[in-house]
């Protein structure tokens, strides 16, 4: 895995402001008291620093364990929405999930202390990702049920229970490092990338890209998207609510989640100044 290179403030973006800081770290602090030791468990087991995944599930989630709320998921296969139903920590849908999971065999990643925690949490986990598997092959895309023998990537058949916040955060944990790994192909400051990645909207499978929003795939790697001069380039339209804005309940700009995450007084700054 990249190693994780991670500096805050970034000098583009703004302040977060006195009363966003403070409520900031009243949720950060709330969210150590009740799940402290699972995020710890999870960034020790997989390698990816704390820091990143209490700031994910906040902008993700607003850091609550939320049940399955209305998606903003997009297939332009379809041209119109993929019903996928997200929920827990990590704001997952069971597909996504699935194709982490898939992602991670596929890339052989997935070390032993990984797979005997996810296959403790939840027996259809320890289904899909059973050594028992023979010469069936994981497939991301999973268009055929040779694929594993259990579903193709769904969202719906054989679900995961993502309200579990060991499951959820253990794999949110995992899709940060599979992201993070991924840019570092090319930049050395790859976070801005993996935000704007997690938080879009899913694209449906003819342009599903690490399981996440296809935006960075066409995009240079290497520009700051923390910029104004590349900032402008992401998604913004106009109703905070509307599909391709960010995944959260309360939808917004993907650009202002890069600023509660790594502007002065965000989520990252708050935790490790």
């Amino acid at each position: 895995m990249a190693s994780f290179n991670i500096k805050v403030p970034n000098k583009f973006l703004p302040g977060v402001g006195q009363q966003n800081y403070a409520t900031i770290k009243t949720n950060l602090a709330n969210l150590k008291s009740s799940i402290g030791s699972i995020v710890t468990e999870c960034s020790t087991m997989s390698n990816v620093p704390e820091e990143l995944i209490y700031s994910f599930i906040l902008g993700l989630s607003n850091g609550v364990n939320n049940t399955a709320y209305k998606t903003r998921d997009l297939n332009p296969a379809t041209h119109g929405f993929d019903p996928l139903v997200r929920s827990g920590y990590f704001a997952l849908s069971n597909k996504i999930a699935k194709i982490i999971l898939a992602k991670e065999m596929i890339g052989k990643r997935m070390t032993a202390t990984e797979k005997a925690y996810l296959r403790g949490q939840d027996p259809v986990i320890a289904e899909y990702i059973s050594d028992t598997k023979g010469t069936k092959a994981y497939n991301e895309y999973w268009y055929s049920d040779f694929n594993v023998g259990l579903d193709r990537i769904n969202d719906k058949i054989n679900p995961i229970n993502l309200l579990n916040p060991k499951t959820s955060i253990a794999l949110g944990t995992i899709w940060i490092g599979q992201l993070w790994d991924k840019f570092s192909e090319q930049t050395l400051n790859p976070l801005d990338k993996v935000i704007v990645t997690l938080f879009l909207p899913y694209q449906g499978w003819a342009q599903n890209w690490n399981g996440g929003n296809n935006f960075m795939q066409y995009e240079n790697w290497r520009d700051d998207f923390c910029n104004p001069k590349f900032k402008g380039r992401l998604p913004k339209p106009a109703d905070k609510m509307a599909s391709g804005n960010i995944i959260n309940p309360n939808g917004g700009w993907v650009g202002e989640s890069l600023n509660l995450i790594m502007g002065e007084g965000g989520t990252l700054w708050s935790l490790t100044s």
